[in-house]
């Protein structure tokens, strides 16, 4: 998980809000929001980085404080509580769920909220789990049982991952792995790596390793 910066609103989903419309029925501009979410997260699932694509097949539209809570009622369709999100296992057994579809209406702690989320907020151990940086058990038990960030599928994932990249940096110096980092998290790109916080972990690991043997 990564803080998402929000941009502005579809312009249709202002309009469609404007009529009163405090959920996404359906007459709600989805194809417009899908495409917007893409774009703003940068092609990445706002829980567990895997892709999404701005069709109904490859994403879901997940309200960080979910509609059928109290609070979520109160923020409807306004932008900052809308994200891009995997399918999360559909049409596989619940056991299999993750992400929003997981999460269903369920808070999540503050520090886990996509939106106002911090930078340091999570890391990783040497398992390719996400975990809280201070150990926090709230966090902890929402990135394991209210999204399930860590389920078999998504471990795999991220070491598959960043065995392709340990691969291609096989024998390379220093230097190479700091492009590799630059370019990973290059601002102007317009897609991010699957799994991109994973890998700038186990770069900067590598890294740290290169230079105690300088």
């Amino acid at each position: 998980m990564r803080r998402i910066v929000k941009g502005q609103e579809p312009k249709a989903l202002e309009q469609y809000r404007t009529r009163g419309n405090m959920r996404l029925e359906n007459d709600a501009p989805r194809q417009e929001i899908r495409k917007d979410l893409c774009t703003e997260q940068r092609f990445l699932c706002a829980f567990c980085q895997s892709r999404i694509k701005p069709d109904p097949a490859h994403m879901r539209i997940a309200h960080v404080v979910p509609q059928g809570t109290t609070q979520g009622a109160k923020l409807g369709t306004t932008w900052v509580n809308l994200v891009g999100a995997c399918m999360g296992g559909e049409g596989h057994p619940p056991k299999d769920y993750h992400c929003d579809k997981r999460q269903q209406n369920t808070l999540l702690p503050e520090q886990l909220h996509p939106v106002f989320m911090q930078s340091d907020a999570v890391t990783f151990n040497a398992k390719a789990e996400l975990i809280s940086s201070n150990d926090d058990s709230a966090v902890n038990d929402a990135i394991q049982n209210t999204l399930a960030l860590n389920i078999w599928k998504l471990r795999n994932l991220r070491e598959h991952t960043a065995k392709v990249l340990s691969y291609v940096l096989q024998g390379k110096s220093m230097e190479a792995v700091d492009d590799a980092i630059e370019r990973l998290e290059d601002p102007k790109a317009s897609e991010l790596q699957v799994c991109v916080d994973y890998l700038l972990f186990r770069l900067k690991q590598r890294k740290a390793a290169l230079q105690l043997c300088l």
